[in-house]
Formats: structure tokens, C-alpha cells, sequence
């Protein structure tokens, strides 16, 4: 926290921040507290405030000091240095060149009264230009009607959602403007904060104003060592329970001792850090905890919570990332566990989930789902799936259209993939198998089909898409590239004739063809491939039939390794060093947009993918060019069609996932460790 000075005085502000107040810290002192970070380990460090870009002198000197260290950086700012488009391109320019990484930028009703949606505009064209990540912090209340039109007026973006607190200023609010929301885990208690006068809270915000007693409060530079401070914060029980269970797991703890089984809660708590507020500062409440925690059962139950908050696929673990467990479990018609503790993160980023779920069609049964969502969502967030289910039905009217048109044409048309599956979930268009692809192709162009005459190839598998009524329609040749192997002769031999006179894959079939080709895109299409998988498995499944399939692959994982993630198999079979990697990168990628054309990542997942050294230099040579290439130029071109200008940035996103995939192999070794010694 560089300063608690603020131009703005918003009236939510948890620190009480406002123009008049001293500067902070000065630059030595700040440059001090930075070293002592950097020698603790500290792998990221926020620059905060108030607003941090009122000295931005300082904030240059504190980013080339942890770069120079090879430490991570973000920053928290109102954004009002984006007023002059110029002036914020030429700012921007300077702090990612200093090492600026992160930028979040609040925007609200709040911090409207002081300026409106350009400065952020400005910022987030700089950003971009720069390659610095963005995304915009919102704080809502009961009234979320401003949200839609703050959302809408800013380019591509992440955004972040927190609920208004009763803390700081916004204690003088009306209470009845807040959610009032109380379950969910508090993910602000998992980072240390060092405030404007060096002390260290476990929270940034609402427990600046805590006294020393407090168990948010954990000491000051100038008593102790920082490394014995961000010790307490790790070990400490009560910070930990409010990582993993919030408030309200303290407040079930309290419940069940005989001293606080008549006390008097409130009916209705403003927030989370409300009644996180009166635990706290309640010194027979905390000395009740400490007492809880000091029982071995309690401290065993603890430490598994804290196993499942720190390497569970359920946690959200940045930005745009999904409870993907969560929702899969809630399109079984089931009620996850987990459900309050992930959903109810206020940092939870439902933005972007709502674009993730479009993206990957998936909001017709995410709307059917509502109620268990409800209390937690942003109002906005169905209206978002809606407009997506709007499109969704109207492609299913048309799909009815074309498959009639089909059905009177003399041609063997096999649906695939989820127009096999009777269209449950969106698609960008139809796949299909023809018999006489060309000969098909040029009948649907004749017909009043559009399509490009001329362009007749596609990628390796299928032709050039052709379009009725808006619906993209895909021809496969092939079901999948030669190279994956699939036994497409037999698939397509035991196909099931339909009612209305076309053929759809077998149940088996499909799942092989829907595995593989999740592997193929780096399992970056697990969201939809997860809720395919639900829809096969529901009819009779011949799995021996499955098993001599995947054996007879080139790369028998490409199968089984989604397949076992997905359905979260505990049955499945001792797994070799290469397949707990291939697990990894298939759960870390699951919950992914992007990057599945990146040639360092395909490489890396071809090469645990084959047995043996010579299938792994071939598969390198086939990514290159070959039929594994999914563009016509590229098969030909080979070599020359590399995007040489995104060898770089290919590169380091590739370095990124190995380091990520290396961090969970070490907690998943320390985590056997200590199993193996308890």
C-alpha cells in the first residue's frame, strides 16, 4: 500500500480513502519494504492504495526493483491517468517496462460520480498495445441495473465482482443496498497485505482499521521480521478457516461450543466482513477458536480443507478460470458440495464464466440449472445466457429444416458430434460424414446453399463449411485426420439409422471421436466435452468394444486421458510419470479459452502422447505440416507457414504452462510426503 491518499472519496471505500490525506511512506522507506518482500519469496506483489498512480515516480521505481528481482507485479487504480489517450499509451508504455504485469482497474456506481468509462477505454487500448492484463474490479449491491451499461461500454475485458462490504466508509451506506451474502470462502485473507505505516494485515481493506488484538492483524515491520509475520499468516487456523469455509465456518464453529449457543446473532449481516468483523473483534470469540483449533481432530479436518482450497480443480484460480466441477456435476442434476464455497467467491468472475459458458454452448442447460446458481449470479448473468439460448433455439429450428432437406437426397449422412446428440448444447455449426462429400457439396451450392464454389478443401478432414439460413454446416471426408488413427471404417459401419432417414454415430463412436478430438485441441474444449461425455454415458455403453478401439490408437492416451479427468475416475489404472503430466495438463487445461494452436504446447502433448521416440519425432514433423495441420496452406507449406512473429509469445505462454504443470508436481510430492508420514 503506497499511500492511503486518494483523489476520489468514494462512498464505499473500505480504507476511507480521500484527497486530503498525507502522501505515505517515503520512497525509502517503500523501496525498503520491497526488498524485504523480494529476500521472503514473495512470487507477486500488488501496488495498492488509495490510488498508487498519485506517485507514479514511486510505483516505477517499486516495478523495476521487483523486476530486477524476478518478481511478478500488478497494480490497483482508479484509472484517472487515462484521461488524454495519449498520456495513457505513453504511462503504460513505461510501467510494462518496468515490469508492470497486471493492471486492475475499479470502476463502479461508486467511482462514476468522479469520472466516467474513458479513462478506462484508453487504458485498456494501452494495455492491449502493450501486452500488460487487464481486468476491471466492480463492486455491486442489491442494485446491479448501472452494471449492464458499465459492462457494454468497455472493450474485451475480465471483470471482477465483489459484493459491498459494510466497511470503512461504506458503514454509513444503507444496509439494505448490500447483498447480505454470507456463505462463500474469502479469498482477500490469502494475501498478506503491508499497509501505508508498515503494518501487516491478513487482509487489504476491512481489516485496516483492526487493533492489535485482532486475528486479521498480524504485527508490524518495525517489531517483527517480515518472514515470521507472513509465517502467522500462513499457519494461522483462523485465517485459514476463513480462506476455506469464510465467515460463516467460524461462525459454525462457535455454534457448536456451549458458550455460544445462545449468543445473540444477527438476523441479517450486511456481508461477509461484517460478521467476520464481530468474530474478530470479540476477544471470548477468538479465544473460543483458538481452544477449537487446538484439538487434533479439528486440526486434521483443517489441514484437508486447506489440501482441497490449494490443489482442487474446483478453485477459480485466476481470472476467466471456472468451477468446472461445480457445473458439470450441476448439468448431472446434482448438488456439488462445493457449490457455496465456489460459488459464493465474491472474486469470482462471472463475466467472463458467462462467456465461457456461450463460448462452449452451454447456456440452454446452464438456464435450466438456474436455481442453483440464483443467489449467487449477478442478475445480468442469466440475461447473458439467455440472449445465447435465443440463438441456440432458433439454430435448432433450422437444423430441423436442414436435416429434412437431407433426408430427401440420395446420399449416406452421418451426424457427428453434438448434432449427433440432438443438439443439447450450442455449436458454431454441424458436423457431418458423408459418403460422396464433393459430389454432396456441390448438390447443397446447387440448392441455394452458400458456400464458396472455388474453395473446396478445408482442413485435412473436412471440405470448405457451406451455410443454410445461418447454420454452418462442415462436410467431413474423414472423422478426424489420419494421423489420431481412429478406425473410422468400423465407427462408421456400425452408424444407427435415425428415424428421419440419416445416420448418427453409435455410442461408442462418439465418445472415441469426442476424447480424441478434445485431446487434439489441447483438452481446451473440456467444458463441452465433459457435458458430451454426460449425454453418451446415459445409454448402454459396449466398453470392450471401447478398449480394443483406444488400443489400436497410434496414441491410446489421446483417449483415456480426458476420459479419466473428466469423469474424475478414482478406478483408473496406476498412471506412469507421462500420464500424471498428461492428467495435469488435461485438468489445468480444461477450464482454458485459448492457446490450443500454440506449436511449443502441441509438441510438448504429442510427445507424452506417443510411445516411443521414433512416433514422437514423427508427430513433431507431421505438427509442422502434414494432416495434422488444420489449414490447407499449412499442410503444404509446412515450414513456411509457421507464424514466425508468434514464435515469442508462443514460447513464453509454453513456459508459463511448464512452469505451472511443475508447481503442482512438487504440492502433489509434498502432499504425498506428508501422507506418507502421518
Amino acid at each position: 500500500m503506497l499511500t492511503r491518499r486518494c483523489n476520489m472519496q468514494c462512498r464505499h471505500c473500505s480504507v476511507e480513502s480521500h484527497p486530503r490525506l498525507a502522501t505515505g511512506p517515503s520512497s525509502e522507506e517503500l523501496a525498503a519494504r520491497m526488498k524485504d518482500i523480494c529476500d521472503a519469496g514473495a512470487s507477486f506483489v500488488l501496488l495498492t492504495g488509495g490510488e498508487p498512480m498519485l506517485r507514479p515516480d514511486v510505483v516505477l521505481s517499486l516495478l523495476r526493483q521487483a523486476q530486477a528481482r524476478g518478481v511478478a507485479t500488478g497494480m490497483v487504480s482508479n484509472g484517472f491517468w487515462g484521461k488524454q489517450r495519449e498520456r495513457a499509451f505513453d504511462l503504460m508504455a513505461s510501467l510494462k517496462a518496468a515490469g508492470l504485469g497486471q493492471l486492475a482497474l475499479s470502476y463502479d456506481a461508486y467511482h462514476a460520480e468522479f469520472q466516467g468509462l474513458d479513462p478506462l477505454r484508453h487504458l485498456i487500448e494501452a494495455a492491449a498495445a502493450c501486452g500488460v492484463q487487464v481486468r476491471v474490479s466492480i463492486v455491486r449491491g442489491v442494485d446491479e441495473s448501472a452494471l449492464p451499461s458499465a459492462l457494454n461500454g468497455l472493450p474485451q475485458v475480465d471483470f471482477r465482482f465483489y459484493d459491498l462490504q459494510p466497511v470503512g466508509a461504506a458503514r454509513q451506506l444503507d444496509p439494505s443496498d448490500m447483498r447480505a451474502e454470507l456463505e462463500g470462502s474469502c479469498s482477500g485473507c490469502c494475501f498478506p497485505a503491508v499497509t501505508d505505516d508498515g503494518r501487516v494485515t491478513a487482509c487489504n481493506g476491512p481489516a485496516y482499521f483492526d487493533s492489535s488484538e485482532s486475528p486479521l492483524s498480524l504485527g508490524h515491520l518495525s517489531q517483527r521480521p517480515l518472514t515470521d509475520l507472513l509465517q502467522q499468516h500462513r499457519s494461522d487456523p483462523i485465517l485459514e478457516t476463513l480462506r476455506s469455509s469464510g465467515p460463516r465456518g467460524l461462525q459454525r464453529i462457535l455454534q457448536s461450543t456451549p458458550a455460544f449457543q445462545d449468543h445473540p446473532w444477527k438476523e441479517r449481516y450486511g456481508g461477509m466482513c461484517e460478521l467476520c468483523h464481530e468474530i474478530r473483534t470479540d476477544a471470548q470469540a477468538v479465544a473460543a477458536l483458538r481452544e477449537h483449533f487446538e484439538d487434533s481432530r479439528a486440526a486434521a479436518r483443517l489441514e484437508a480443507l486447506r489440501q482441497v482450497r490449494t490443489r482442487s480443480s474446483l478453485r477459480p484460480k485466476v481470472v476467466g478460470e471456472s468451477p468446472f466441477a461445480v457445473w458439470m456435476a450441476a448439468f448431472r442434476g446434482e448438488t456439488h458440495p462445493e457449490l457455496d464455497r465456489v460459488l459464493g467467491r465474491t472474486d469470482l468472475d462471472w463475466a467472463a464464466w458467462a462467456e465461457q459458458l456461450c463460448r462452449n454452448g452451454l447456456a440452454t442447460p446452464t438456464l435450466a440449472q438456474e436455481h442453483r446458481y440464483r443467489r449467487w449470479a449477478p442478475r445480468w448473468f442469466a440475461q447473458r445466457l439467455q440472449k445465447q439460448a435465443r440463438s441456440h433455439a432458433l439454430m435448432r429450428l433450422v437444423s430441423g429444416e436442414i436435416y429434412r432437406q437431407w433426408a430427401t437426397m440420395p446420399f449416406r449422412v452421418v451426424l457427428l458430434k453434438n448434432a449427433a446428440l440432438g443438439l443439447e448444447r450450442a455449436s458454431g455449426d454441424l458436423d457431418v460424414w458423408c459418403d460422396r462429400p464433393a459430389e454432396f457439396r456441390r448438390a447443397l451450392l446447387e440448392g441455394g446453399w452458400q458456400g464458396d464454389v472455388r474453395a473446396a478443401c478445408g482442413a485435412a478432414h473436412h471440405l470448405a463449411a457451406v451455410s443454410w439460413r445461418g447454420v454452418t454446416v462442415e462436410i467431413h471426408s474423414r472423422l478426424m485426420p489420419a494421423f489420431w488413427g481412429l478406425p473410422e471404417s468400423d465407427m462408421l459401419a456400425r452408424a444407427v439409422r435415425r428415424e428421419d432417414g440419416l445416420w448418427s454415430l453409435s455410442p461408442e463412436a462418439l465418445l472415441l471421436h469426442a476424447m480424441v478430438h478434445c485431446t487434439k485441441h489441447l483438452f481446451v474444449s473440456g467444458l463441452k466435452t465433459g457435458f458430451d461425455l454426460q449425454q453418451v454415458v446415459r445409454q448402454p455403453l459396449d466398453w470392450r468394444l471401447l478398449e480394443s478401439w483406444a488400443a489400436g490408437l497410434p496414441m491410446p492416451r489421446s483417449f483415456w486421458t480426458p476420459l479419466w479427468v473428466l469423469r474424475g475416475d478414482a478406478a483408473a489404472p496406476a498412471h506412469d510419470w507421462r500420464q500424471r503430466w498428461l492428467d495435469r495438463a488435461a485438468r489445468e487445461s480444461f477450464p482454458l479459452r485459448q492457446g490450443d494452436q500454440n506449436v511449443f504446447l502441441r509438441a510438448g502433448l504429442y510427445a507424452l502422447l506417443a510411445e516411443s521416440w521414433r512416433a514422437r519425432l514423427g508427430s513433431v514433423a507431421r505438427l509442422l505440416g502434414g494432416d495434422s495441420a488444420e489449414q490447407a496452406e499449412a499442410r503444404a507449406g509446412g515450414l513456411r507457414q509457421v507464424r514466425w512473429s508468434r514464435l515469442w509469445a508462443d514460447a513464453r505462454e509454453a513456459g508459463r504452462a511448464l512452469r505451472l504443470l511443475l508447481r503442482r508436481a512438487r504440492a502433489s510430492a509434498r502432499a504425498g510426503e506428508q501422507s506418507v508420514g502421518s
